[in-house]
Parts: structure tokens; C-alpha cells; sequence
């Protein structure tokens, strides 16, 4: 009969570090965009072992559309993003994987026209 119980959220610790290990990275932020400015991040999960690591946000030129830059960082059919909008003028927002360098998201008023100016909360997660 077992004598420990193992909790859903426990990981393996790496034996030289003590530091959990996790099958994924991940990238969480707050990213605040003003005008024609690129998207401001303010990471909340930076400390994090494992952290995906800093995304550099552009935006492009169409209201609404932004871009964000990784190297190698989101592998293929092993990359989920979401996004929430919290906004005046955007009631929708979405994100897309463009290819391993890239990620984009988009945020849009009732009308599906592109709007700045938007706060959006997103999250990455890349499985190992």
C-alpha cells in the first residue's frame, strides 16, 4: 500500500538544483499599447524556471496588429497562446502562431476593424 500520495502539481525536482522541472515553457504578461507605439510587456512569470524567455513586441502598421519575436521559441504544433482583452474599444481579440519566430495578436471593436490603445493579458505555453 502507497504511504505518500503524489499531488497533481508536483514535479520532479532536478536533482542537482532542487529547481522543479516542467514539460513546457511559458511566457505570461500584461502588454499595454498606446498610439502608434509598440506593445509595452510587463512579464509576471520572469523569475520562473521555466520561463520562455523575452519576447520583443512590435506593431505593425494596420490598428490592432502586433507582432511578437523569438528565435526558435514556438515549436510547431506544440505552441498555445491565449489572450484576453480588457479595453474601451476592443470587444475581441485573437492570436496566431505565424511560425517558429513569430507570434501575433490582434484586437478588434464590434465592427472586426483593428483598434490600439488596448491592454491584453496573454499567455504561451510551448511544450518540451
Amino acid at each position: 500500500m502507497p504511504t505518500h500520495a503524489i499531488s497533481f502539481n508536483e514535479q520532479p525536482a532536478n536533482s542537482t538544483t532542487g529547481d522543479l522541472q516542467f514539460p513546457y515553457k511559458s511566457y505570461i504578461a500584461i502588454l499595454t499599447q498606446s498610439g502608434e507605439d509598440a506593445p509595452v510587456a510587463t512579464v509576471v512569470n520572469s523569475t520562473d524556471s521555466n520561463y520562455l524567455g523575452d519576447i520583443v513586441w512590435t506593431r505593425n502598421a494596420n490598428p490592432g496588429n502586433y507582432l511578437g519575436t523569438k528565435a526558435d521559441a514556438f515549436t510547431l504544433n506544440k505552441t498555445w497562446a491565449s489572450i484576453s482583452v480588457k479595453g474601451d474599444s476592443a470587444l475581441a481579440g485573437a492570436v496566431k502562431l505565424n511560425n517558429t519566430d513569430t507570434i501575433a495578436y490582434f484586437t478588434n471593436d464590434q465592427t472586426f476593424t483593428g483598434v490600439d490603445d488596448e491592454t491584453v493579458y496573454i499567455q504561451i505555453i510551448v511544450m518540451q
